[in-house]
């Protein structure tokens, strides 16, 4: 039978793919797209805006002073790039309002980005402590306040309190992997029991084989005391069962 025409592709979907792909890229042509086209978003409605196209020396130093010293993954150099692009405005007002004699310009510029790439650098760094510290307890704003009066900067005191969360979280899950540590020991424990108990009965089957407890945790979560009792409780219901059967089978 013959079939029926291809359905043409989706033009949208089809670029929505090439810019996911694109954004997986550091080279300088996958970048300016990415500045292009948040360029158009922010600035559409801007009479007279143009995005302008990077010169062969931009893309050179996009390429050398940028995208080399990224260490990140590529999505979130993208991400730097728009974030730029759309929060031009507070950026300039925010870290370069000491410009007055040749003041930053109006609209995104990606040579005055590369000129003072490193200030962009320390106000994104700056906007993903903030962006981690978003939403301090009450306890949380007065031990930032009290760091500030100790002498510690705005910066400063949140990145402490960003290690001091991070720490609450590591300890959390520290205690998290104990306890189910002590849930596995103890269902090792019930099921020797158990075993145990349905071995002695009189009409036990030769060659039980008891249901092993699931490990519910991954070994490098037990502690070395807790995973000797394991091995051992486990070693024991081994040797347990084996002599059951070997009694059975000389009885038989």
């Amino acid at each position: 039978m013959a079939k029926g025409p291809l359905a043409p592709a989706n033009p949208q979907t089809a670029a929505s793919a090439r810019e996911t792909a694109s954004r997986t890229l550091k080279n300088p042509g996958a970048l300016q797209r990415t500045w292009t086209a948040a360029w158009g978003c922010a600035f559409d409605e801007v009479p007279g805006a143009v995005c302008p196209a990077w010169t062969k020396t931009e893309m050179g130093m996009v390429k050398s002073a940028l995208a080399a010293r990224w260490t990140q993954d590529a999505a979130s150099l993208h991400g730097f790039l728009e974030w730029i692009v759309t929060d031009w405005s507070n950026i300039v007002g925010t870290h370069f309002a000491w410009m007055k004699r040749d003041p930053a310009p109006s609209l995104p510029s990606i040579r005055f980005v590369m000129t003072f790439k490193d200030r962009f650098f320390q106000a994104w760094n700056r906007r993903t402590v903030d962006k981690a510290i978003d939403g301090l307890s009450g306890e949380e704003r007065r031990r930032r306040e009290l760091m500030m009066r100790q002498g510690k900067t705005l910066e400063e005191a949140n990145l402490l309190i960003a290690e001091e969360r991070a720490q609450v979280r590591l300890r959390d899950e520290i205690e998290a992997g104990k306890k189910r540590a002590a849930s596995m020991l103890q269902e090792a424990r019930l099921t020797k029991d158990s075993t145990e108990r349905m071995l002695r009965q009189p009409h036990a089957r030769r060659n039980v084989v008891p249901l092993m407890p699931s490990p519910v945790t991954p070994a490098w979560e037990l502690t070395e005391q807790e995973y000797t009792d394991t091995a051992a409780l486990l070693g024991d219901l081994m040797k347990t069962m084996e002599t059951n059967n070997q009694a059975q089978f000389q009885g038989a």
